[in-house]
């Protein structure tokens, strides 16, 4: 597999072939490779891989977000995105309301002013949307959102460097290309999960506020209580007067004891009814049923050679699982892509069901904030506040996506109610691959204090910063992971750092002073010691020592007790002494021109 290293501009930098892991998730838009360090083509935070997806050759451009290099093994770890997250994250916008307008033109509405534009629209909903003030690519998680859709991004790189950047707007409802999955043929380790736990049969609808026009009116919340469905193909009845919409088939198949099973949707930027019961179905549809979920190892037998079986995200496959009697048209929400092994591709097949409602069961009460933005559908970030919000000095905040879960708590400063400062505040962050947590202190006005543990399935990170406006930073790190330990302790301001690493066979001390170096490696058959100035105090002891495996080579000052010493010369004017007399020889034949013994020679 070519990857190919290009700068923001599209310039050719290197390319390499000799990726030792390479997985691609389409859904979370992410890339992780583990490339051997190569001089002259090393791999740096902020560069663009392009490489083309195998199945359908399309185009695809990563950002690298963090490159690591493991030296005990030689390899360089490299996590990145794809370029529309990071482009579109680093881009502004304010809150907007669009009310009853498609997809199409909110969409192209919010990317208004960024380098990207809207590409190929398969489906042009009409919608009421709220965006929220903050990231374009968090406007465009609420979007996907809101209008229940897909939007894919979509590269191309000419011969001249240009890149062009569309989003695509795809139906979630999946198409079918003829996909077969079945254990005798490209489908390994399969397991079947069915669960119930989110069914529901009928759900409750609630809409934005409607605020009163004339004296003596409430506010009214809007609801569809006076509009009237007639049963059809497409949607079930629903009387006049009723402020649930149930699935009637659903509660016969999954009701508790013939009775319907409740949840409710809450959507307050809508405010027209009709349009809030067609939600209230759209979102019904969804949890009907039982959630099936299929995980497994395939074989991509498109990239093996046989082109009428093509497996792609999103499509719609027939599963057959003969051990567990499961055979079912289900479609691919998840998927991992091998870039090296065929065989290797992990998929994730399910019901797809969106974060575009507040969908709760058993509670009423209100959860507040908004998708986050930044790293891959979705992960990090908070809710978004209205300046005209009145600011508590102690908050705290539950963001989630389909992507991640944050927990804040924060102490505002009420001092400074324009910059919004917070004193303190501690995070927690759950996505699919890691757990992040996460505690700053900026009480001190020129001092901020950052800790923070980052947990992934092959690694744990601890860190501690201080920074200080006059002096720098210091900072002290451990990172352990299944084959090495390190900690390291830094301090910016006087170039100065210390690190300890340690692996199975293999310990390594390094104390670096504004470019002078010690350092001391410990291996099973060597322990190598690297300084300017080497000081040893006290009664040093060697055994063992031959011409070949030591020598003394310069004045040893002090004492040292030694077996045997073998020296390359004894020099005039120096002495040798052992056992405080002398030096003792015995069965030695001395050869020279001039010889001057001193005491007793017996």
């Amino acid at each position: 597999m070519q990857f190919t290293f290009i700068d923001d501009k599209g310039k050719v930098l290197f390319l390499r072939d000799d990726a030792e892991r390479a997985e691609w998730t389409q859904e979370e838009l992410s890339l992780n490779c583990d490339f051997p360090s190569l001089s002259g083509k090393e791999i740096t935070t902020g560069q663009r891989i392009f490489f083309r997806d195998p199945s359908t050759n399309s185009q695809e451009i990563y950002e690298v977000r963090n490159a690591k290099a493991l030296t005990t093994d030689g390899v360089q770890q490299v996590i990145a995105e794809h370029i529309c997250v990071s482009e579109l994250t680093d881009e502004h916008i304010d809150g907007s309301q669009h009310i009853g307008q498609a997809i199409r033109d909110v969409l192209s509405s919010v990317l208004s002013g960024t380098l990207w534009d809207v590409g190929n629209v398969e489906v042009n909903p009409t919608s009421d949307v709220d965006i929220s003030r903050g990231s374009v690519w968090q406007a465009v998680l609420q979007i996907r959102n809101n209008f229940n859709v897909y939007i894919e991004p979509r590269v191309t790189l000419s011969d001249s460097g240009k890149i062009t950047r569309k989003l695509d707007v795809k139906s979630t409802s999946g198409t079918w290309n003829g996909v077969r999955l079945s254990v005798d043929k490209n489908l390994l380790d399969p397991s079947v999960t069915i669960d119930d736990t989110n069914l529901l049969t009928a759900i409750y609808g609630y809409g934005g506020t409607e605020i009163a026009t004339e004296q003596g009116q409430e506010n009214k919340e809007i609801n569809f209580a006076g509009i009237t469905w007639s049963k059809t193909a497409d949607h079930p009845a629903k009387p006049a007067g009723q402020l649930f919409l149930e699935d009637p088939v659903a509660t016969a198949n999954y009701g508790r004891n013939g009775r319907p099973r409740f949840g409710y949707y809450q959507n307050t930027a809508i405010l027209n009814p009709e349009t809030l019961l067609q939600k209230v179905w759209e979102t019904l549809k969804t949890c009907n049923t039982p959630d099936v979920s299929v995980e497994g190892t395939v074989a991509d037998l498109y990239r093996l050679g046989y082109a009428d079986q093509p497996i792609r995200l999103h499509d719609i496959a027939l599963v057959e699982v003969s051990p567990a009697g499961f055979k079912r048209q289900i479609q691919i929400i998840r998927m991992t892509v091998d870039l090296l092994d065929p065989s290797a591709t992990r998929l994730t097949i399910g019901a797809y069901i969106p974060n575009i409602v507040y969908l709760e069961k058993k509670t009423n009460e209100e959860i507040t904030g908004s998708p986050g933005g930044g790293g891959g559908g979705g992960g990090g970030g908070g809710g978004n506040r209205s300046k005209q919000t009145e600011r508590q000095e102690f908050e705290t905040q539950i963001t989630a996506n389909n992507q991640m879960i944050q927990l804040r708590a924060y102490q505002n400063d009420l001092n400074d109610l324009d910059n919004e400062v917070k004193l303190q505040e501690a995070a927690i962050t759950v996505e699919h691959n890691r757990i992040t947590a996460e505690v700053t202190d900026r009480r001190e006005a020129d001092k901020q204090l950052t800790s923070k543990i980052t947990q992934t399935a092959n690694a744990i990170t601890a860190e501690v910063k201080e920074r200080q406006k006059a002096d720098g930073e210091l900072s002290g790190k451990i990172t352990i992971t299944a084959r090495e330990i390190r900690q390291e302790v830094k301090d910016t301001d006087r170039r100065l750092s210390a690190s300890i690493k340690v692996n199975a066979d293999n310990i390594k001390l390094k104390v670096d002073s504004n470019g002078v170096i010690a350092a001391i490696n410990v291996s099973p058959e060597s322990i190598d010691i690297s300084a300017s100035k080497i000081n040893l105090t006290g009664y040093v002891t060697a055994s063992q020592l031959s011409a070949v495996d030591a020598r003394i080579d310069s004045i040893i000052s002090g004492k040292t007790t030694i077996n045997t010493a073998i020296t390359g010369a004894l020099y005039a004017n120096s002495s040798f002494t052992c056992l405080q007399h002398g030096v003792y020889w015995q069965g030695i034949t001395i050869n020279g021109t001039k010889y001057h013994l001193l005491g007793y020679v017996g």
